[in-house]
């Protein structure tokens, strides 16, 4: 497929948010509609990652709720690492 073509067509590829915290709090209220109005707005993808350890169980939570759209995507940035211990 040429490039030109991609670009031309790209509203038939629809969109992917590569990155999205999702579990953040502020979402409990409405995660519901979020989730409609991105599939309404043509997101088929949404990679949902969290903050920090603690988010792990929400983001996999939600992530099994949505599972047509959300992904989840578990790793800790490095300014957010938890103390380092001998025991994993």
């Amino acid at each position: 497929m040429e490039e030109e073509e991609l670009c031309n067509n790209s509203h038939e590829l629809g969109y992917i948010d590569c990155h999205c915290h999702l579990a953040d709090d502020m979402f409990d209220k409405d995660l519901e509609e979020v989730v409609a109005n991105s599939k309404k707005d043509g997101v088929s993808a949404i990679v949902v990652v969290p903050i920090g350890l603690e988010d792990f169980s929400k983001v996999l939570d939600i992530s099994l709720k949505y599972r047509d759209i959300l992904s989840p995507c578990l790793g800790v940035h490095r300014s957010k690492e938890e103390p380092k211990t001998k025991e994993v």
